[in-house]
């Protein structure tokens, strides 16, 4: 629904900065033309109804407790020997992979698509316990022991705690002897190696990609591949000042090493205040560790070549988000105005100014991304741009939004400011964002109604009576309940965005309970009455979506 911005992040601490960025009153700068932007906008689709309904495996559980996790679900109740029994559910897939198990269970989760569980056996007689790592899905993995044999799970005492599983990098974890590697798009996980060597991955490794692992320190880098194989290294010599690595999105490095220089040097590339410096730029390979020079008039100050999470890319082969401070005239810019955020390709050329992309842009900002538009901050305010750098309107007054509306002082806009509804003025208030369409609400005759909102002239009157209460559930769902006061009853039914009853005839209140919001799935539960005179509640669960 609403888009996150990505803050620029320093992904390798710059040794020994401050002391070189003395004031310097300067307001001028290298001037780039400005960055073109593509925005990928990807609107969430309305969760459908095909498969919700009670779950046969979850139903009449009297648990005791529960603990949700992202995609899976664990229920824990006790059986008739008072012992723990845990149920394992896939929430996304709406499958049951363990049922009623008393063995430990252990979730994790990574991101949005992939969770994992482990389970761990005791075997009384032989004082031993066995934990095995499962994937979402509910397969077991292997592993290797400490005497590289391959087993089915992880042995220690029963004596000693229940191993857990280490995160190492963004997508490897430990477990016993063995790294794993996640899926980031489904629940899967292969093994990668067992762990040998007098390298500790899972506190060393620093950074990482699509390409490559990396222990980076002040003046040193480490390349790993993907199978956790040492590929390079490089080390920077000599007496210099400051140093700085950056991880591009080639998967090379981007290394600047900065050396003080005599008052009467005249081999200097910059001048900070009154004193002189050298700068000595450098691309590493990542695959071999060759280092080529380059020949650069800025000095960088952070850099980001991770775009994965986000909805925009950027024009040509600029890959990189960097921020700089400029050289001109063998001065280093650092006013305060003279940072700039620029597109840097893999060979260091800047192609465009990201703080620059449109006319008055406020020196030092970036985009900020609404649906398919972009906002911008400037003089005159907070303005809202197609990508192609045209001016939609004034976006000063925007309060919240969704993939199909903006909400601005008390009104109803489209993506292009275009007014759709305003609902101050007929008496609405603003109850809720959807994901597509809006709650309103209004007072008739004393009686709080509620009104569903998805384009056209009016909205929808969700209770012409008085007899019923209200609660949105989520972005994509709502509930209605109604009370039938001659049967002393009340029933509740779950509404998609879109008005369509998704489950009805429930005599108890739903209660979100976890979601795997990554495949639109939502799990519920709700305490219904026994029925038969037995009196008191069962817990019922239900999977939407």
């Amino acid at each position: 629904m609403k888009k996150a911005v990505k803050v620029i992040a320093i992904v390798m601490a710059v040794i020994c900065l401050v002391a070189l960025f003395t004031a310097c009153n300067s307001s001028g700068g290298i001037s780039f033309r400005k960055a073109k932007i593509a925005l990928t906008y990807e609107p969430s689709a309305v969760s459908a109804a095909d498969r919700s309904g009670l779950i046969g495996k979850l139903d009449e559980r009297a648990y005791s407790g529960e603990s949700a996790n992202g995609i899976l679900f664990v229920g824990r109740k006790l059986n008739a020997l008072n012992e723990n029994a845990y149920t394992v559910y896939n929430v996304a897939t709406g499958v049951t992979l363990v049922e009623d198990t008393t063995d430990t269970v252990s979730v994790y989760s990574f991101g949005d698509y992939n969770a994992y569980y482990t389970i761990s056996k005791t075997d009384v007689l032989q004082g031993t316990r066995t934990t095995t790592l499962y994937t979402g899905n509910g397969t077991a993995l292997k592993c290797v022991n400490a005497a590289g044999e391959e087993t089915n799970g992880y042995v220690t005492s029963s004596d000693d705690p229940v191993p857990a599983v280490t995160v190492v990098t963004s997508d490897i974890i430990l477990f016993g002897n063995c790294y794993y590697r996640l899926s980031r798009t489904s629940c899967d996980i292969t093994f990668i190696r067992a762990k040998t060597g007098l390298f500790s991955f899972n506190t060393n490794i620093t950074n990482s990609n699509d390409k490559y692992y990396y222990n980076i320190t002040a003046n040193r880098a480490l390349v790993f591949d993907k199978n956790l194989d040492l590929v390079s290294s490089y080390y920077a010599h000599g007496n210099y000042n400051a140093s700085s690595i950056f991880v591009l999105e080639s998967g090379d490095l981007l290394v600047q090493l900065t050396y003080a220089r005599m008052d009467d040097s005249k081999d200097y590339t910059y001048i900070n205040g009154v004193n002189k410096f050298l700068l000595k730029t450098y691309v590493v390979n990542a695959k071999d560790g060759s280092a080529k020079e380059k020949d650069v008039d800025f000095l960088v100050l952070a850099l980001d070549s991770d775009f994965s999470d986000n909805n925009y890319s950027f024009n040509g082969s600029a890959k990189n988000f960097a921020q700089i401070r400029p050289i001109e005239d063998e001065m280093l810019m650092t006013g305060a105005n003279d940072t700039q955020r620029v597109l840097l390709t893999n060979s260091l050329s800047i192609k465009g100014r990201v703080d620059q992309m449109v006319d008055g842009q406020t020196p030092n900002t970036v985009f900020n991304p609404l649906n398919e538009n972009l906002r911008f901050n400037t003089p005159a305010g907070t303005k809202l741009y197609t990508t192609g750098g045209k001016e939609i309107g004034s976006a000063a007054g925007i309060d919240d939004f969704n993939d199909n509306y903006i909400v601005a002082s008390g009104k109803l806009y489209d993506n292009s400011l275009n007014l759709v509804f305003d609902y101050t003025a007929a008496g609405y208030s603003l109850y809720q964002m959807m994901a597509h369409n809006v709650i309103l609400s209004k007072t008739v005759i004393g009686v709080t109604h509620y009104y569903l909102y998805k384009g056209g002239d009016a909205p929808i009157d969700l209770n012409p009576t008085a007899n019923l209460a209200f609660k949105v559930m989520n972005d994509h769902f709502y509930e209605i309940a109604t009370t039938d006061n001659t049967m002393n009853e009340t029933t509740y039914t779950c509404y998609n965005e879109n008005g369509d009853a998704i489950l009805s005839g429930l005599k108890a209140n739903l209660i979100e309970m976890s979601s795997a919001t990554a495949y639109e799935a939502y799990l519920y539960y709700a305490n219904v009455p026994v029925t038969g005179g037995a009196g008191g509640t069962v817990r019922q669960y239900y999977r939407i979506g």
